[in-house]
Parts: C-alpha cells; structure tokens; sequence
C-alpha cells in the first residue's frame, strides 16, 4: 500500500516538473526516450515474424495449399493482435514499431491478394487498386518527411528514428477499416478452396465483400492525402 502512494506521488511530482521544463528541455527528454528505449523487443519481433509469413502464405495460395495458407493467415492474425497488447502493457511501442507494423500489414495484403488474383479468384483491377493505394501512402510519408526536415536533408537524418521529432506513423479509422475488409476479402478467398478448413461463400456476399473492400480503399486513400496535407508531424495509414 505504501509502496503504491509513494509511486503515484512521484508521477505527480515528475509531471509537474514536466510542465515547468522549457520547450527545448522538453525536446531533450524525448529525444533521450526515444534513444533509450530498444528497439528489438518482443512486439517488434512478433511484428517481423509477421512480415515474414507474407510471402510463405502467398505461396502457399498460389501453389493451392489453401489449407496452409489459413494456417499463416491465423498464425499472422495472432501475432497482429498480441504486438499490439505487448506493446502497449509492457511499453514497447517504438517509433520503428510505428514503420513495421503497417509495413507488415500491407506486405500480407498485397502478397495474399496478388496470390489470389495469380489463380483468379480475384479481380486483378482490385489488387492493382490495392497496391496503388498502399504506393500512394508510401510516397505520401517520404514527402511529408522532406518537408519536416525544412531543408536539412541528409540520408542519415531522413531515416533516422531517434531524433527529438521522429516521424512517427498512425492509423487512421478508415485505414483500419480498409486493412480489416483486405484481410477479410484474402481470408475468404483462401477458405473458399481450402478442404479441411473449406467454407464457401455465396456469391452475393463475396460481390458485396469485393466491392466494398475496393471502395474503402479509395476512401481512405483520399481521406490520408487529406489529413496529411494539414499535418506534416506525422503519418496516417
């Protein structure tokens, strides 16, 4: 009980330092968080064997391992869900988590959904959409970094994550959403030809779930150049 009063009467006093800390102290203390924390920690390392399963599930669609396929796709699902919860309850989020975990998300998309199209189960139109759309945010995060930096470009600096303003990258709800639709439409794609795990579905629910993955792909793809041509600080996905 005591040991409890005596840490929440040090964050009151460690916050109200805070406040009185000029704006350039400020910078300091989170250019020293950042640079102290580490970066290769559990929830990052769950993001990376994300990243790797990518391309070992779009094999695995393509040469018809549909089963298998599911497997990676639940095995990711899992590894999405608990880098997240990881992050947050034991303070692992890092500003190079921010980069991996989109980067991992839309490698699994694009690689499931082109695997897909490989064996026409889905539109090619569809997956070119998807990958536009994901090229256009990447484009968009180098030229909101370039801006940032007001002229002090160096390669070093451009990619460097442990400055005092690191461009950090969050999701967006519409984002999010697209993400979730994306990865829907590749799991369903994946089950209806699977045989152990085999689920069909019916043909207006796969119109429906198609169409409307291609428009919240349009929209939020448009809703980030909106919301970064007003914030340059940091990245919406």
């Amino acid at each position: 009980m005591r040991m409890g009063v005596v840490r929440r009467v040090g964050a009151r006093v460690a916050r109200l330092r805070l406040r009185q800390c000029t704006p350039e102290q400020k910078r300091s203390l989170v250019r020293l968080r950042h640079q102290g924390s580490s970066n290769w920690n559990l929830a990052n390392g769950l993001t990376v064997t994300r990243l790797g399963l990518a391309p070992v599930v779009a094999a695995f669609t393509v040469v018809g391992s549909n089963d298998a396929a599911v497997v990676g796709l639940a095995v990711a699902a899992l590894s999405d869900t608990l880098d997240g919860i990881i992050a947050r309850r034991w303070s692992q989020t890092t500003v190079l988590g921010s980069y991996l975990d989109p980067l991992a998300d839309k490698a699994l998309v694009n690689m499931s959904l082109g695997a897909l199209a490989w064996r026409q189960v889905l539109p090619v139109e569809l997956v070119c959409l998807v990958a536009g759309r994901d090229l256009l945010l990447v484009s968009g995060a180098f030229v909101v970094r370039y801006r940032q930096l007001s002229g002090n470009n160096t390669l070093d600096r451009f990619f460097r994550i442990t400055e005092e303003k690191p461009l950090s990258v969050h999701p967006s709800s519409l984002g999010k959403l697209a993400t979730i639709l994306q990865l829907s439409l590749a799991l369903a794609g994946v089950l209806d030809g699977a045989e152990y795990f085999h689920l069909e579905v019916p043909e207006p629910w796969w119109t429906v779930l198609v169409g409307s993955t291609g428009a919240c792909t349009v929209l939020s793809g448009c809703h980030y150049l909106y919301l970064n041509i007003w914030n340059a600080s940091r990245i919406y996905r």
